[in-house]
This record gives C-alpha cells, structure tokens and sequence, in this order.
C-alpha cells in the first residue's frame, strides 16, 4: 500500500465525521528520504505502521477549528479604535514575474543546497520513485551572465529531476534532465544502484552528488515553451466590447484545455524580436510561457 491508496482508505473511514489536518510523512529507510504530501481531513490522532513496500508512514491528526461568526469568537478587545495605516501603498499581490527572454546564460547554483529536494511517485519504474532538486524563491539559480547583461544578478527559478527519458534522434541514451547537470559540473557518472541485476538511479546518490556542488557555476539556454492541459479548465481573455481592449483575464468553468503544447520555433517573435509570454490556443485558451532550462553546459 502506497501513501496515496493508505489516504484514500482513511478517506473513505472517516466519510461524515468531523474534519481534522492530517499530516502525512513517508520515509523510505533504504534510501533515507521523506516526502510531505497534502494536507488532508480526517479524525485521526496518530498511527504508525510498516507497508507491504516496506515504509513506514507516520499519520497525526491536528485538530481544526471550525469557522465560527464574530460574536462566537470571544475576542478579547484592548485599547481604543483609532484610524490605521493606508492601504493605498501597498505592493500588488498575487501578480506574474515575467521570466527572461529565452537565450544563453550563465548561472550560479545557491550557495546552500541541503534543502533543496522532493521525492515523487514513479510506479512503472524502478525504484518506483524520483527526486526533484528544486531551485524555488528560497534557493533560485542566480543569473551571473545574460545577452546585454540585462538579467545579471537576478534569482531564476526552476526544477530539474532524475526521471530519464529517451534522448537523442534515435532515442539510443537514455538520461535525466539532473544527468545533465550534474555533467556540466563535473560529474563523470550517473549516481547508480543495481536492483535484480538492473542498472537503475539511486535517489539518494544523486542528492549527495549535488550538495558539494553548491556555489558553483554552470552555461544553459533559457526556453519558453507554453502547454494546454488538459487537466485545468482554461483561461481566456476578457475584453470591454466598446472599446476591444483587454480588461482581465477569467477561467472557463467545465472547459479543459485540449492538451496543444508549443516551443520557441512554433511561435513568431513580436515585432520587437521577443517571444510573447502569452499566447492563444487554437481551442480559445491562453497560455501564458514557461522558461525551460536547456543545453546545459560547463
């Protein structure tokens, strides 16, 4: 049983009763690694036990308080009301960081890298699982060289895992986007275990490949590629009909997207020799771009 089948089944236990946080952690002792999954809802306050894959999940339940109305919550008030600071000055909230127009640069990995990965389930491989190193707004890429020096210094963020796929025209390598990685620091050979007589990642060798590296520096291309899913309803644009100028942008309830994906070379520059950060989908949708991380070299 997997930490997902276990949480549908304690799903399906507490049908009707009262909702409490549940915290999840999955620890794999051969390979030393933890996964966080999402939050859940269940009645539970602590259990712990080994699975058939031979994990232990640790299961503990924090208790929720239910939304209650203002005279039900019994502040305690102090003081006199008096007029606060302005809202007007504050920073927009929720808003897109365009990324940096595709190109080379050069980057510089974070000087800490001890907290930088997350385990995902893979169940047609072996092991059935890979790692991600995540380069998020805590511990980004730092830009040291781009075209005109106009990103120097910012932070850039992206994930790279040690999934493989086939490569090549005739798909004869098979490697990870991390294998990459880890070639253009210096690494010589892929972190290795043999199960069954098969060569495959080892998640933990990889994460210990990478920690030494922190600091160092790396040559890459910066990509835009924009993708339809077909797991999310779409987005369009909204526009004021008097004028047919754009005024936002709302989500289609019950459409999905038709799973359409674009690179660089499908998509005409603008007039000014950028790529567009949005673009539209011949089924309506607008897609807005996503850096790739690509060619990655000493």
């Amino acid at each position: 049983m997997t930490a997902q089948e276990l949480i549908k089944r304690l799903s399906e236990l507490n049908a009707g009763r009262a909702p409490v946080l549940l915290h999840v952690r999955e620890e794999t002792p051969d390979e030393r690694l933890t996964v966080l999954t999402t939050w859940h809802y269940f009645e539970i306050e602590h259990v712990m036990f080994w699975t058939d894959r031979k994990r232990v999940i640790t299961i503990r339940g924090v208790n929720r308080m239910s939304p209650k109305s203002l005279q039900e919550l019994g502040l305690k008030d102090e003081g006199t009301v008096v007029t606060g600071d302005t809202l007007a000055d504050l920073p927009v909230f929720g808003t897109f960081t365009p990324p940096p127009q595709p190109g080379p640069f050069r980057f510089k990995l974070p000087t800490d890298l001890t907290t930088c990965y997350e385990v995902y389930d893979t169940p047609t491989k072996t092991p059935p699982q890979r790692v991600r190193l995540i380069f998020d707004q805590d511990h980004p890429l730092e830009i040291l060289q781009s075209v005109g020096g106009k990103y120097n210094g910012q932070p850039f963020q992206t994930r790279l895992s040690n999934e493989e796929r086939s490569r090549g025209k005739d798909k004869a390598i098979v490697a990870s986007d991390w294998d990459y990685l880890l070639r253009a620091l210096g690494i010589q050979t892929k972190p290795t275990r043999l199960v069954n007589g098969q060569k495959v990642p080892d998640n933990r060798g990889y994460i210990e490949a990478t920690r030494p590296l922190a600091g160092r520096e790396f040559g890459g291309d910066i990509r835009y590629s924009w993708k339809c899913d077909e797991k999310r309803n779409i987005r369009v644009a909204t526009v004021d009909p008097q004028t047919n100028q754009r005024t936002g942008i709302q989500e289609v309830d019950s459409q999905r997207g038709c799973g359409n994906a674009f690179y660089g070379e499908d998509v005409p520059n603008n007039p000014d020799g950028t790529k567009p950060l949005e673009i539209t989908c011949q089924c309506g949708a607008l897609l807005r771009a996503f850096a790739n991380l690509d060619n990655l070299r000493a």
